[in-house]
């Protein structure tokens, strides 16, 4: 069977008289456990560089091999590239503020408002995390997103969610002008009194010009 750096074993390439000392043996199994964890890293090394040519399949697999329990296997291709490559760096900066607003901008697409205990006159060693709204809001991913990068001393006291909504508004006016004209009292006498002739109902007579006929 081939050796590599993933399943070293220093004892097989010892010489026969030296693999029945037990302190030697004790060494090489020493050894073997410090070679193999960054050996098994380099596979590892290799795909960062491909996670924007691999697969929908591929990246659940790395996802797997990290243990990423926030990650979510049923979300766009985009989306799961993003996890895996913000997964590296939170994991560098675990326990800080900076890895929880890029962890859940990681699960979620937005990055969230972080309040710290002093902020809020809370309990030490509490925070709040506020996040507007864009979409589907799954809680539980979010939670494990921020589980995997902050402290274990830190308690989270709630996650408040904050929606946005846009309406149109719709106004109507209407100007009412009122013009008041006083007319004075006319004097009688300039009154002008017209005369017309009638028939036997009251009508007013007419010419052929449809012009009325006065007196």
């Amino acid at each position: 069977m081939g050796m590599n750096l993933e399943n070293v074993d220093i004892i097989r390439l010892l010489p026969v008289f030296m693999r029945d000392d037990e302190a030697v043996v004790a060494l090489s199994k020493a050894i073997n456990e410090l070679i193999r964890g960054p050996g098994s890293e380099i596979k590892r090394l290799r795909e960062w560089d491909q996670i924007d040519n691999m697969s929908a399949a591929e990246l659940d697999e790395m996802a797997w091999e990290m243990s990423l329990e926030w990650y979510d296997p049923t979300v766009g291709i985009e989306s799961k590239r993003a996890t895996l490559k913000a997964a590296r760096a939170l994991k560098e900066k675990a326990g800080t503020k900076w890895a929880v607003v890029e962890a859940v901008r990681a699960a979620y697409g937005v990055a969230p408002e972080i309040s710290e205990w002093f902020e809020y006159n809370g309990t030490p060693d509490h925070f709040r995390v506020k996040l507007n709204a864009a979409g589907s809001f799954d809680f539980d991913r979010i939670m494990r997103a921020i589980n995997y990068v902050k402290r274990a001393s830190a308690k989270l006291d709630e996650v408040e969610l904050a929606t946005t909504e846009h309406q149109n508004l719709y106004v109507g006016m209407t100007v009412v002008s009122v013009m008041t004209i006083e007319v004075p009292p006319m004097d009688p006498q300039e009154a002008l009194v017209i005369a017309y002739l009638t028939d036997e109902l009251d009508f007013a007579l007419a010419d052929e010009l449809g012009n009325i006929l006065t007196d």
